[in-house]
């Protein structure tokens, strides 16, 4: 399979270069049959069968061949069958073979072209046998020079010596009974020289090819003498898989072949994915056919991630070339690259029609602050797939550290632009007033990205009818994120829009709601921040916005009661951070609704609202302790006031016990909130072993942040506290010693009973003599000590 950074794009294909990187093979083809040993003679006589199957069975075989001499010439018959399935496994064959034998050849092989001995020339050699027999050897003029080589035969023949035979080049010949050793020794001039140790003779030939060399042979010479289409198609495949090995002989055969030879040759070349192929690419390009040139410069685009630098500055360079397909190669290969273009090279390119695409691309990684300029000025003119590139483009340089400038240059576009954008976010609903509206097909564009783009670039012109197109998005779910940016960046003159549309959906009948919850719900949170936003930070509510605050406010507060339990709680939520103190009573409602989510969100309303009008909330709990119904309000507003009086902590003390939950719950936590610690201990002593399991978690978590906020020093409190967090340990109740250590206590996990073994850290425990206590209940955690 191919890797991630062969992924190149447009410049994309089979390229491999180290064994391993191959396509999946067929699963139509068994292991077994591709390992299963088949006779050579076998295989030859199925490739010549009738049916394609049997012929694509015995091309998987030829990979577990093993003389690959002795399978080249079938691989080259499976190359160039008519069917394009058995060419295809005859590849994998040839992937197979290179894995096999990556190195060298099988013993016994022998390269397709005869071995020949290789000579040592020397200036005017001399050569002289000198014979012993028996004795000391006999040098003749000269030391004695031993080269070595194959068999060969000193002065055309065998040399006798006395009568007796002598074999020059071979091994000893004993004469007489005694070893004869022949040396050849230089003399003077006229003759090779050539000196042989007969005990030591051996052929010297070319150190064994590689599979990967052997296979490029025999398919450059397939190149040079077949005119089959599928086989020179894939052998030009398998040459690029063979990688660096087939690089040299590449090289040489483009300065060797002529006509499409050479294109092909060039292909190959990319395919190898041998940064040394790069110098005879290169070389290719100065070459007057436009054919050749082109594919030089696609397989040179396609080395990019391999050898970056050497690529984009050849990238660069062609730029400027004669032919207008070598410069658009050159610019995709760089913006593939994500290589920056300087904008003066740039500027002329985005006026052909042929290179602009490529170019918007290109413009939205440059650098220049003219950038920005030029692309929306296209923007008033371009037509179908240029305007998406020129959104696309724009929207890039929009998030970058152009932003700045591609916001002015949208500012001070014409209004045509700005209408255009506007356009194009309603497509394919047309709009009123604007001709031509621009398409989304084509080029790979994409309709809901293309879209999204331009409502944040129409928001950044402040376009008029961008606050509307906002709107109108938030009903299609792809574009709610989208929406929300924008009607952010147009701020207050959002509002009026957003307003329009809550005045026309807010209702309560809930046939009016169907499909368009999820939009009302996203319009009131995106319109309450923007009143924030506009109203400053800590400011109670926007004072700029003026009239638009109220109905924003109206809005919402009719928004409270809707049957949408996505809109309520909105509107809740919005009331808590821009409401103002007359909105205690409606969300005081509020928190006895039946839907649960609505009445936690009255809950937290409330909170805010108190800690935004504190003297208006603490008049009203004197009002909501009255009434038992609204017990669980006033305890929620003397927690978020933080502090109790007598009053108070009698209330909550009364309150922890009277027969609502959700009231019970309130009070536990607000007395350890805004009570002394003396008083809040005695409520939670009683609620931890409260029948409701909401009650006591919610006293655990309040006695875990009591222990937490108690000072240091023991303390009758503390000591207290320690005591029921030990009883919170010991009660066995994994959610109960959760809750304490979610509040702070000092609980850590003990293997293996999880989180229902958890033990208490006893700050002076020790010193107290105090020892470990044990629960006694079965089925408990174990033992505590202290730590």
């Amino acid at each position: 399979m191919s890797r991630a950074f062969d992924d190149l794009g447009l410049f994309g294909g089979a390229r491999t270069s180290d064994a391993g990187l191959w396509p999946g093979e067929a699963d139509a083809i068994a292991p077994s049959v591709r390992s299963t040993p088949v006779p050579i003679s076998a295989i030859a006589a199925a490739l010549d069968a009738d049916d394609a199957e049997e012929r694509r069975q015995a091309a998987a075989r030829l990979g577990r061949a093993a003389d690959i001499a002795e399978a080249l010439p079938l691989l080259l018959r499976a190359l160039g069958d008519p069917d394009w399935r058995v060419r295809k496994e005859a590849t994998y064959a040839c992937h197979r073979l290179i894995q096999a034998a990556p190195t060298q050849v099988g013993p016994g092989s022998e390269l397709p072209s005869p071995t020949q001995v290789e000579e040592v020339e020397e200036e005017e050699p001399t050569l002289v046998v000198a014979t012993q027999v028996g004795g000391e050897p006999t040098q003749v003029g000269g030391e004695p020079t031993q080269v070595g080589g194959g068999p060969t035969q000193v002065g055309g023949g065998p040399t006798q010596v006395g009568g007796g035979p002598t074999q020059v080049g071979g091994g000893p010949t004993q004469v007489g009974g005694e070893p004869t050793q022949v040396e050849v020794t230089q003399v003077g001039a006229g003759a090779a020289t050539q000196v042989a140790d007969v005990t030591d003779v051996t052929p010297r030939s070319r150190p064994p090819a590689s599979a990967s060399q052997l296979l490029v042979e025999a398919l450059l010479g397939a190149l040079r003498t077949s005119d089959d289409v599928g086989l020179r198609n894939a052998a030009i495949e398998v040459l690029g898989y063979c990688g660096r090995d087939a690089t040299p002989a590449l090289s040489a055969a483009l300065g060797e072949l002529a006509g499409d030879e050479r294109k092909l040759v060039v292909d190959a070349l990319g395919r190898t994915r041998d940064p040394a192929a790069l110098t005879a690419l290169y070389a290719a390009l100065s070459e007057k056919d436009d054919n050749l040139r082109q594919s030089a410069i696609e397989a040179i685009a396609g080395m990019g991630l391999i050898a970056r630098e050497r690529v984009t500055e050849i990238l660069y360079e062609r730029l400027s070339d004669r032919d207008r397909f070598v410069r658009l190669t050159s610019l995709n290969g760089l913006n593939a690259l994500e290589a920056p273009v300087p904008w003066r090279v740039l500027s002329p390119l985005i006026d052909d029609p042929i290179l602009r695409p490529a170019a918007l691309v290109a413009a939205a990684l440059a650098e220049s602050p003219e950038a920005p300029r030029a692309l929306v000025s296209a923007l008033a003119t371009a037509r179908g797939g240029a305007f998406a590139q020129l959104v696309r483009a724009l929207a890039r340089l929009a998030d970058g550290p152009l932003a700045p400038h591609a916001v002015d240059a949208l500012r001070a576009a014409p209004p045509e632009v700005g209408a255009r954008l506007v356009q194009a976010v309603a497509a394919p609903h047309a709009l009123p007033g604007v001709a031509d509206p621009p398409s989304w097909r084509g080029l790979g564009a994409d309709p809901v990205s293309g879209r999204a783009q331009a409502l944040l670039l129409a928001a950044m012109a402040r376009a008029p009818g961008a606050a509307e197109a906002a709107v109108q998005a938030m009903i299609e779910p792809a574009l709610v994120e989208t929406a929300q940016r924008a009607l952010s960046l147009l701020g207050g003159e959002a509002l009026p829009a957003v307003l329009d549309y809550l005045d026309r959906h807010v209702d309560t009948d809930p046939d009016l709601w169907e499909g368009v919850d999820d939009a009302t719900a996203a319009l009131i949170d995106g319109a309450v921040a923007i009143a924030e936003q506009d109203g400053g930070a800590g400011a109670p509510a926007a004072p700029g916005l003026g009239p638009s605050l109220d109905l924003l406010l109206g809005a919402v507060r009719g928004s409270v009661r809707s049957p949408s339990t996505l809109v309520a709680t909105s509107a809740l939520y919005g009331l808590a951070k821009i409401g103002t103190a007359d909105d205690f009573s409606l969300v005081v409602s509020q928190t006895r609704a039946v839907s649960l989510p609505v009445a936690r969100a009255a809950e937290s309303a409330l909170a805010g609202l108190t800690e935004r009008h504190p003297e208006a909330a603490r008049a009203l709990a004197r009002e909501l302790t009255r009434e038992e119904p609204t017990y669980l309000a006033a305890a929620i507003v003397i927690e978020a006031l933080g502090e109790a009086g007598p009053e108070e902590i009698a209330f909550l003390t009364n309150a922890a016990s009277t027969g609502d939950v959700r009231a019970r719950r309130a009070a536990v936590t607000a007395v350890a909130a805004a009570a002394g610690a003396a008083p809040a201990l005695d409520v939670l002593s009683l609620s931890l072993a409260d029948e409701e399991r909401e009650v006591r978690l919610a006293a655990a978590r309040a006695l875990g942040r009591l222990y937490k906020a108690l000072p240091e020093p023991e303390s009758g409190e503390r000591a207290r506290a320690r005591e029921l967090l030990r009883l919170v340990r010991a009660s066995g109740e994994p959610e109960l010693v959760a809750a304490a250590a979610q509040g702070g206590a000092p609980f850590r996990s003990d293997p293996p009973w999880s989180d229902a073994g958890e033990r208490l850290t006893l700050p002076g425990a020790q010193g107290a003599g105090e020892g470990p206590s044990s629960t006694g209940s079965p089925g408990g955690p174990p033992s505590g000590k202290a730590l």
